[in-house]
């Protein structure tokens, strides 16, 4: 009987880790440290596996596509962020071009802390260029956030998301 109902659950958690997967088309990769991150980037994001290959709405550019493309971007700025002391949560929010170029940002953060903006910010301008958007896309809004917890005794988490909609 234990091992039906531990049975039981594994399916259930597979389904739902497998449904998440593939309704959502943006990356979400955590990572969680003893230390604060240093400029080298210590952090690695993992890419989430897509599950859906078929075109997304209101453009050419499958859900497969915009999930590895906001994956490949989290990869490329979370090594470049160094967290600001503090509970931290920013967004940053633009339009993008198809050859990656980047429009003007709209920066958001609660509460409200210059330096964790400013981290931000200079951990996506040191991404920079970003990646050509998806075949089929020819611009986009790319929505950024940035989650953190750090502490001047070294401790510290993080996460943070890439989400791309079609414009």
């Amino acid at each position: 009987m234990f091992n039906a109902k531990l049975s039981a659950q594994a399916i259930l958690l597979s389904l739902v880790f497998n449904l998440s997967s593939v309704s959502s088309a943006q990356a979400a990769p955590s990572q969680s440290t003893g230390k604060s991150q240093s400029a080298a980037g210590k952090n690695k994001a993992s890419a989430a596996s897509s599950k859906s290959g078929a075109p997304s709405q209101n453009s050419g550019a499958s859900q497969a596509a915009i999930r590895a493309y906001c994956n490949q971007t989290w990869s490329k700025i979370i090594g470049k962020w160094l967290l600001a002391d503090g509970n931290n949560h920013v967004t940053i929010t633009c339009e993008i071009s198809s050859d990656g170029s980047l429009g003007d940002l709209s920066v958001t953060s609660s509460p409200k802390s210059a330096e964790a903006e400013a981290a931000a910010i200079n951990a996506l301008q040191e991404s920079k260029p970003l990646n050509l958007l998806p075949s089929g896309m020819s611009r986009a809004k790319i929505t950024i956030v940035f989650d953190s917890k750090a502490d001047p005794h070294g401790d510290s988490s993080s996460s943070g998301s890439v989400r791309l909609d079609p414009i």
